[in-house]
């Protein structure tokens, strides 16, 4: 009767190798994707912003298990970079945000003029994945309350192109832009580094940095439509030019992001 109390004891205390995660913190460009300068064909515009994910993670061994989550991120348009980029480029009288655009684009004129005063309108890159992986850990003290925690994950990512409105209005000149919007698929990638700290039995808390990557994504049928007028309405040197341009967008997003989250044992 004894042994079996004590066999019934200790498979009470047993802890369950399965936690539910919750985490955010602010998501940080790197690479191209934070670029501004119009003569990087692979400049993103992008402003830091956050992140936030929801995952299942359990523990298949002593140190190494495994995990899936759901993630969102949003990045801002850095409009003061891009009209600060702008505000010093040279246009022909049609003109793309992404310079990598290629499809419908129109020959000549080959004159160029600088607009200045650009402002842009608000918008966001969007990413939201689906991503499975290896996680692992291992205790950092005697008293066992504080884990070093790797993880690797990758899976299948939707992203969202922000569509872009952008003017330049002098007396003597104006520029009118807009893109529009798009989305795809690819696939994305994450290599992070955490610490947990080990409140009780239950319940955690965690810290961590992680490397973000998508594969080069592609926005096919993306529209740029520009207006620009020289001269003042009525004058004899007055004059007006339009055009559309319809292609396809490549963009690679990567970011450093920050998070603090919550992990609750199942």
């Amino acid at each position: 009767m004894i042994l079996l109390l004590a066999s019934a004891g200790a498979d009470a205390q047993k802890q369950s190798p399965a936690w539910f995660t919750v985490s955010t913190g602010p998501a940080l460009p790197v690479g191209d994707f934070g670029k501004t300068d119009l003569n990087n064909e692979g400049s993103g515009y992008a402003s830091t912003g956050f992140h936030a994910a929801i995952g299942y993670e359990r523990r298949s061994g002593k140190t190494v298990g495994y995990g899936v989550r759901l993630t969102g991120q949003l990045n801002p348009l850095d409009t003061r970079g891009m009209a600060e980029s702008f505000n010093q480029a040279r246009f022909a009288q049609y003109a793309a945000f992404f310079t990598n655009m290629v499809g419908n684009i129109p020959p000549g004129p080959t004159t160029t003029v600088v607009y200045p005063n650009w402002q842009f309108s608000k918008g966001s890159w969007k990413l939201l994945s689906l991503q499975g992986g290896l996680t692992a850990e291992w205790s950092m003290g005697k008293e066992k309350k504080v884990f070093f925690a790797p993880a690797i994950y990758t899976g299948v990512v939707y992203a969202g192109l922000p569509a872009i409105e952008g003017s330049s209005i002098t007396d003597t000149a104006t520029a009118n832009m807009s893109q529009t919007s798009g989305s795809t698929f690819g696939i994305i990638s994450t290599v992070e580094g955490n610490l947990r700290f080990m409140l009780s039995d239950k319940i955690s808390l965690r810290a961590g940095l992680a490397f973000m990557q998508t594969t080069r994504l592609n926005f096919n049928d993306i529209q740029v439509k520009s207006t620009t007028t020289k001269g003042s309405i009525g004058s004899p040197s007055f004059s007006i030019f339009q055009s559309t341009i319809t292609g396809r967008v490549s963009q690679q997003m990567s970011s450093l992001n920050i998070s603090a989250g919550l992990l609750l044992r199942l």
